[in-house]
């Protein structure tokens, strides 16, 4: 509609703002306490949905007067370390359930109608709700994102892309990058049709087919260097589409929050 907001989360409270009036939407249950750089979230519908790593994904109905909602349908006591969209359907990755955690395990929705939000986690005969392991490479799930027609899952030291083909499977998913993985949840953003991301090494762009690095010499040295090494989940990527800039957020040696940029 015509109001805008900003949605913002400390270490265990979500609130949102018009720019004036502040507006605690915290669950009503409340939330367990979480590291800096632990949150992720994602936009389906135009709904937002939030992911703490600690606490059951939740989502907000766009109401200021109301709190935040457990996600429909999602398995008690199981949570995901990142929470993203594609399309109709919300991906979990990297999941704890039943008392173990699960790094390479991807969980997605039953597809929702439009304008809602799924109402299924549990796959079912008369649903397209299912998961996956990707457990062919080392390292857990960081973080996904949606490319065009696709899905892309990054994990530490491998990429892989998830396609849909409806049906008995309804996601298959093939390896991209061999080699090829994400710093941390957060550092990865679409600009122009294309994935941008720091690996922590490097910062590298790709099509879903081919990569290449954006960054030489003198320059990823000192990125890559200037990182404080107890704060890399704190890192971030952040596109914005109308100056046409990709941005990599640090904290470097010594800061305790982020406060260099490289664009």
């Amino acid at each position: 509609g015509p109001n805008s907001y900003w949605i913002y989360c400390t270490a265990n409270k979500v609130f949102v703002t018009d720019g004036t009036l502040h507006h605690d939407i915290t669950p009503a249950g409340g939330l367990q306490t979480v590291e800096v750089g632990a949150w992720t979230g994602c936009i389906l519908n135009g709904i937002p949905v939030f992911s703490n790593g600690e606490d059951a994904p939740f989502y907000w109905d766009l109401q200021t007067g109301n709190k935040c909602l457990t996600l429909p349908g999602w398995p008690a006591g199981a949570t995901c370390k990142v929470i993203r969209a594609m399309k109709y359907h919300l991906f979990a990755l990297n999941i704890f359930d039943g008392g173990l955690q699960q790094p390479d395990t991807v969980w997605w929705s039953q597809g929702a109608a439009p304008g809602a939000i799924p109402q299924t986690w549990v796959p079912a005969p008369n649903n397209d709700a299912g998961d996956m392991t990707l457990a062919d490479s080392p390292g857990g799930i960081v973080d996904g994102l949606s490319l065009r027609d696709t899905f892309v899952v990054y994990k530490q030291f491998a990429t892989y892309m998830l396609s849909y083909v409806a049906g008995q499977y309804v996601f298959t998913q093939r390896k991209l990058f061999l080699t090829t993985g994400l710093q941390t949840s957060n550092c990865v953003a679409e600009l122009n049709g294309e994935h941008w991301l720091f690996t922590g090494n490097d910062v590298i762009r790709h099509d879903g087919q081919n990569f290449v690095s954006v960054v030489q010499d003198k320059v990823k040295h000192d990125l890559v260097q200037s990182v404080d090494p107890s704060k890399t989940g704190m890192c971030c990527v952040t596109s914005r589409h109308r100056e046409q800039q990709l941005w990599v957020c640090i904290p470097t040696q010594g800061q305790p929050y982020l406060n260099r940029a490289y664009v």
